[in-house]
């Protein structure tokens, strides 16, 4: 920007103030202050007014559909996997492209992969009582319906998936699922059950929590929740007895059986997994995103990271849909976590030059700011 030139005061333009426009400028100096005119504090065209370009990078890897958190709790000595077990309820290929191996902790109560695991002392994924589960939220910011206790979806965008009635006993299809236990010679490494005793029913609504005190791999450390129908049992896992419950009291939160029972549809249909609690999180992050943004979505898997961002218009209306479409429609087959390669694809899409790219139409602006969001469940590989 040039700097404004010096005049000397006996210069042309002084000598050009006439009577009358000093009599204009006084009466405009006058003027009370509710009449003074706000003069932004930035430039008209700095960074602030034009709308920031934000790209969000979801981790599409397998890992995703993982529903127990950290990875210590699914691996164990076989770098191949084959005696992982990732899942806690029996697995259908409901994020995309398969699963991994199709096996369960048995619901028995001596099973340490059973009440560890189904903790969320231990297991950060699964059902805390102490959270209320709220649903996904739509582009237009009305949340997704509640979960049916009786027909709790496994995938809320594509219902036709299936769904599960968590107020009735299930059987686990021995044929289909592998339920595994814990090994006589290392109670954290499971086994199949095979020829051990183990159950084949179980009641969804089953979970443990931890006294506070106590080893926490052994079970008498844990008291037992269960919603059986419409009725709430207690059950401390230090004893044999069991107790019947009308309330569910969690600090300051305290629930009726049905309420729970709610909660806990809420969170499978909309939490379960690593996946689904990532597109939640997101959802309602970005249902609070203002219209003055350039917003787009990708994957940790893609190879062609495409135009992601749309260069008309902003944050609303069709934009906005559509961003929501793409990421709570977002697959996750069984792949790998490139991290770096997908921040590096991101930097290579932030230095194009093209209309098509993130700058584009022109007059491409430099002052445009840039941001890049990666969410992933863990480091890359």
């Amino acid at each position: 920007m040039r700097s404004p030139s010096t005049r000397k005061s006996g210069s042309k333009a002084a000598r050009l103030l006439t009577p009358s426009v000093l009599a204009i400028a006084l009466a405009m100096t006058s003027q009370p202050a509710c009449a003074l005119v706000d003069l932004p504090s930035a430039p008209l065209q700095s960074a602030a007014a034009i709308p920031s370009n934000i790209l969000f990078l979801l981790d599409d890897s397998g890992s995703m559909q993982f529903e127990m958190m950290p990875d210590t709790l699914t691996y164990t000595n076989d770098p191949y996997g084959r005696d992982w077990v990732v899942y806690l309820f029996p697995p259908k290929d409901v994020y995309g492209g398969g699963t991994y191996e199709r096996r369960i902790p048995s619901f028995d109560d001596s099973n340490y992969h059973n009440y560890f695991k189904r903790s969320p002392y231990n297991n950060s994924v699964f059902y805390d009582p102490t959270i209320t589960y709220k649903p996904w939220v739509k582009y237009d910011g009305t949340p997704y319906a509640a979960a049916s206790t009786t027909a709790a979806l496994y995938n809320p965008v594509t219902p036709t998936l299936g769904s599960l009635n968590l107020t009735t006993q299930q059987t686990v299809d021995t044929s289909t699922y592998t339920l595994v236990t814990e090994s006589d010679v290392d109670r954290t490494i499971p086994v199949a059950c095979g020829t051990l005793p183990c159950s084949t029913t179980y009641w969804p609504i089953t979970f443990y929590m931890y006294k506070g005190t106590g080893d926490t791999t052994l079970k008498t450390s844990y008291v037992k929740y269960q919603i059986r129908g419409s009725a709430g049992y207690r059950k401390d896992l230090s004893d044999t007895s069991e107790s019947s419950v009308s309330t569910f009291t969690w600090g300051t939160v305290t629930r009726t059986v049905a309420e729970e029972a709610q909660n806990f549809a809420n969170w499978f249909t909309y939490y379960r997994a690593r996946a689904l609690a990532a597109k939640a999180g997101a959802s309602i992050a970005f249902s609070k995103l203002g219209t003055n943004y350039r917003v787009g979505h990708t994957t940790i898997n893609t190879t062609n990271i495409g135009n992601p961002i749309p260069t008309s218009g902003t944050f609303e209306t069709t934009n906005r849909q559509n961003w929501f479409s793409a990421m709570l429609g977002t697959t996750f087959p069984p792949l790998g976590t490139p991290l770096k390669q997908a921040l590096d694809r991101a930097g290579q899409y932030f230095s194009r030059s093209d209309d098509a790219g993130p700058y584009g139409p022109a007059p491409h602006l430099s002052c445009r700011r840039n941001f890049t969001i990666l969410t992933t469940d863990g480091y890359y590989n």
